[in-house]
């Protein structure tokens, strides 16, 4: 779960309607198992990935636990609050409001930053044990999206957080102007080949990146609906980033955190950004030729 590191609060997470219902039907498997199967099993894998988290709760010194009418009365409030959110996925009013004000009594808890990491791998585990194989990749993808928008809701304007520091992008003017000037070239070549090319240069580098892709078994690739969808998307994302290269270095954050944050749901790794980068370089080189310079190549590279 090594994608689910790490919590920050974040403006929107791309909970989209095909996760939605993703979800809300796991979920239903899920609570088929009863509230106290699913309440001991989630407050079993809580203090198993962190023993110290008892210390939180007023039963922490209550003789047998797990049949406990404490933890009971703990988890049963704990699933229903999580049952009320997912039925509200669907219409989710001022669910926004009711996450932020939840946060807040978490805080008087003594609940830190860290505990909703805790929470949201215990989540994803005991989903697992009871989806049992129908616990898909797709599936825990979505759960996550799910889980990060809860746990920004609850930790947003709660909690003071550690903000990033301002490290420049290291990109000069000059830099930046050739990138703007090379990319305006790329446009004018069109989408359509430019984001066909793309592709087949990221599959070409990494043939199994395919799999991480809803159109993995379409027939005629490089032709459909699917795969135009998807780099019609990427396209304009790069687009967004490179114009926001002239504008100031918060805005530029704001975007490419926009991007991360989206595309660690979608179940990208660290390795995959070094994938995209090289077809990226090829893609360019193709379409530029012998005026893809090393210089322009180097900045490309910054």
């Amino acid at each position: 779960m090594d994608e689910y590191e790490d919590i920050q609060p974040v403006n929107t997470v791309d909970v989209t309607e095909e996760k939605i219902t993703e979800i809300q039907a796991s979920w239903g498997i899920a609570k088929a198992f009863g509230i106290d199967a699913v309440g001991k099993l989630l407050m079993r894998n809580i203090f198993k990935i962190e023993p110290t988290a008892l210390q939180l709760y007023s039963f922490k010194n209550v003789a047998d636990l797990y049949e406990s009418k404490e933890l009971k009365s703990h988890y049963t409030k704990l699933i229903g609050s999580l049952n009320s959110v997912i039925e509200s996925l669907s219409d989710p009013k001022d669910i926004g409001k009711t996450m932020k004000e939840l946060g807040r009594r978490h805080v008087d808890y003594g609940v830190k930053v860290e505990h909703y990491n805790v929470i949201g791998k215990a989540i994803l585990k005991t989903l697992e044990a009871l989806l049992a194989e129908g616990y898909s990749s797709s599936i825990k993808h979505a759960w996550i999206a799910f889980i990060r928008q809860v746990a920004s809701q609850m930790i947003s304007d709660n909690y003071e957080l550690p903000k990033s520091p301002k490290k420049p992008l290291n990109l000069t003017p000059e830099v930046e102007s050739k990138i703007i000037r090379s990319w305006e070239l790329v446009r004018k070549v069109g989408l359509d080949p430019v984001g066909k090319l793309l592709f087949q240069n990221i599959f070409s580098i990494a043939p199994e990146a395919i799999q991480l892709y809803s159109f993995r078994d379409v027939q005629d690739l490089y032709n459909s609906e699917e795969l135009k969808k998807h780099y019609t998307k990427l396209l304009k994302a790069l687009d967004a980033v490179i114009i926001s290269l002239k504008v100031p270095y918060d805005d530029i954050v704001t975007t490419l955190r926009r991007l991360g944050e989206r595309h660690k749901d979608y179940g990208v790794v660290k390795e995959h950004y070094n994938v995209v980068g090289r077809a990226i370089i090829a893609t360019l080189d193709q379409v530029f030729g012998e005026a893809f310079t090393p210089e322009v190549k180097d900045c490309w590279i910054q």
